[in-house]
């Protein structure tokens, strides 16, 4: 409800403008005054936009890369930790690479060659990726899961989701429970790359929009 009917207990007088005068003053004085504050906050909000898109546009550009150019691929922390199983620490390098582009998906995606053991989505957004210049090429590789921790790591329930923001751009992230771990063990993932991996993750997803519901 709006603050003026918390308050009073009524909902806000709301006068349709059919017109833009009216016959009696009271009413003429009251459709010119309404329109200049409408006109007003037209304004203004215009303003605030253009003051936030100027901002958001400094940390913004345009790049472009072709196949076979080679990239190094910026990872963040929490992604890491849940793919090694908590093998990386916070101050683990944020590049690995360089990585070949072997396809581009759409304008801001692009799909790398990784190596086979990497256990990763290949698909990411441009902002994630930074172009390798010169000729030394030293990085470290990708953390890997153990052989046996990959194909005993199964998400088991999914108990809860949130949205963070990166660079202006919501993600969703959920809180999974491992099959045969603690429920201290569970992580936040992102639920575009659970699903990529689990795809039957989306039953579990189900199950908990269901209990919120």
């Amino acid at each position: 409800m709006s603050p003026l009917k918390a308050l009073f207990g009524y909902k806000p007088p709301i006068l349709p403008v059919v017109s833009n005068y009216s016959t009696v003053p009271t009413v003429e004085e009251y459709l010119q005054q309404r329109m200049e504050v409408l006109q007003q906050l037209k304004r203004e909000l215009a303003l605030a936009q253009n003051r936030m898109k100027q901002i958001s546009d400094k940390k913004r550009s345009e790049r472009n890369f072709e196949v076979g150019e080679e990239m190094y691929l910026r990872l963040w922390y929490p992604y890491l930790k849940s793919i090694s199983h908590g093998q990386v620490s916070k101050l683990s390098p944020k590049y690995y690479g360089p990585f070949p582009i072997i396809d581009r998906i759409r304008q801001v995606a692009y799909r790398l060659q990784l190596s086979k053991n990497s256990h990763i989505h290949l698909v990411f957004h441009v902002s994630l990726l930074k172009k390798s210049v010169g000729a030394q090429k030293v990085s470290p590789s990708l953390p890997t899961l153990p052989r046996e921790n990959r194909e005993a790591l199964k998400p088991e329930a999914i108990v809860d989701r949130r949205v963070i923001y990166q660079q202006g751009a919501p993600l969703i992230q959920v809180l999974v429970k491992w099959r045969d771990k603690m429920a201290e063990d569970s992580t936040w993932e992102y639920l575009f790359y659970l699903l990529k991996q689990f795809p039957r993750s989306a039953n579990l997803l189900s199950i908990l929009e269901d209990k919120n519901s």
